[in-house]
């Protein structure tokens, strides 16, 4: 199969904590990913997105916690690491992210560090902020404009 493009949404994520800091942007590019930032992340995501209940979003994240702690170490190697796959990726397909500024969940810095970095490298890559809309609701929040972007980066390939 060959591939022509990808378009990334809300994503990827740095896996880190410390990719959060403020103006990291590249840096952040060289983090390892972090056994406790999957349970963290699930949690918050649990709480502000789907609705749930302070209690049943901590017993989720509580079971991905078990689940990182038992299968880390055994899996760490074969690990998907975005920020260690994007600085290596010398694919020459183009990419699309679409993002927010007001996503906590992905920071805008390690998505323009990665921007950055592919374009650096030769590579075609278009990006959309969508500055308004939270983790993973660009479509939802800004249906035109969302269809928009994905429609001019596919009539490109």
């Amino acid at each position: 199969m060959k591939l022509s493009g990808a378009i990334l949404d809300s994503g990827p994520s740095p896996f880190s904590f410390l990719s959060y800091l403020p103006r990291l942007g590249a840096l952040g590019l060289r983090l390892r990913p972090n056994r406790h930032f999957l349970p963290v992340a699930n949690f918050t995501v649990n709480v502000t997105s789907e609705g749930l209940s302070f209690s049943t979003a901590l017993d989720l994240a509580r079971d991905v916690q078990s689940d990182c702690r038992e299968n880390w170490d055994k899996y760490a190697a074969r690990f998907y690491c975005p920020q260690e796959h994007a600085s290596l990726d010398r694919r020459r397909y183009p990419l699309l992210f679409l993002y927010s500024r007001k996503d906590w969940m992905v920071p805008t810095g390690f998505i323009d560090g990665i921007v950055a970095l592919q374009t650096d490298l030769g590579r075609k890559v278009d990006s959309h902020d969508f500055n308004e809309s939270m983790h993973c609701a660009h479509l939802k929040t800004f249906p035109q404009t969302y269809e928009q972007q994905v429609r001019s980066f596919l009539a490109a390939l």
